[in-house]
């Protein structure tokens, strides 16, 4: 079992990284995997940035790859947006080596990552590589937050001492469970709604490719009617990442709302 095997299992096809002397051997066992296409930034920062759009755009878990030192600090923003939009995004940070007494580029990596608001796993022995590559991915996808993986330079051209079959972070994420809203609470919701003269429909961030299948549902069925149905001044308004969810013409728009919590 080699890194981009264990990285391949958990579903990565895509990688962002800037590589520097604590990533390097990584990466280079990432390039091997013909499966995986290396896209290389210019800026540690933009690395994460790339891998936190990436996320948000598919869905899957963006990763990322920096060096230790000031290339690691680079990224304190990136991540702290990641942080906040809920993004699932493993960031692979190279690490000073374990056996140096002494290292130019060595700083301490989990206060700053933790101060983001992402998660911090690091790997300490090669017999935990396995466990720690799963724990972030699984930390990404249940809790849907960034994580750094710190990997000490040494461990990276480590053998491993035995060659288990990897376990997938997927295979232990609970099923994930259907939730139904209550029958009177959207029987009220129905009855406010028919009863108003002027409702305003306020849509919030919609998932990748929802977008048509949401506008075809909602706009048929609401009072909120576009112009060419000559209705009365009703209107709309959305959250930023949800301006596409309107329908052309749609009813009179005001804005976007910056609203803390809407109803998606």
């Amino acid at each position: 079992m080699s890194w981009h095997k264990a990285f391949a299992a958990e579903g990565v096809d895509t990688l962002f990284t800037l590589m520097g002397d604590a990533n390097m051997y990584w990466s280079a066992s990432m390039a091997d995997n013909q499966s995986v296409r290396l896209i290389h930034a210019r800026h540690e920062h933009c690395c994460v940035a790339m891998a936190d759009a990436y996320a948000r755009a598919t869905g899957k878990v963006g990763v990322g790859s920096v060096t230790c030192g000031p290339g690691y600090t680079q990224i304190m923003t990136a991540l702290a947006m990641a942080a906040r939009g809920n993004a699932p995004v493993v960031v692979f940070a190279g690490d000073a080596p374990i056996g140096a007494s002494w290292y130019i580029q060595s700083i301490d990596q989990a206060p700053l990552a933790l101060a983001t608001g992402a998660h911090f796993v690091p790997i300490r022995s090669i017999d935990r590589a396995l466990d720690c590559v799963r724990e972030a991915f699984y930390v990404a996808r249940a809790e849907r937050k960034p994580v750094v993986l710190s990997v000490p330079l040494d461990l990276q051209t480590e053998e491993f001492p035995y060659l288990p079959d990897y376990m997938p972070s997927t295979d232990l994420l609970p099923r994930a469970q259907l939730l139904r809203p209550d029958p009177a609470v959207v029987d009220e919701i129905v009855s406010m709604v028919a009863e108003s003269q002027r409702p305003i429909v306020i849509g919030d961030a919609a998932r990748p490719g929802r977008a048509p299948r949401v506008r075809s549902r909602l706009w048929p069925r609401s009072r909120a009617r576009c112009w060419r149905r000559r209705c009365s001044a009703r209107g709309c308004s959305t959250a930023t990442p949800s301006r596409s969810i309107l329908p052309a013409p749609s009813p009179p728009i005001w804005g976007v709302s910056f609203l803390p919590k809407v109803i998606s």
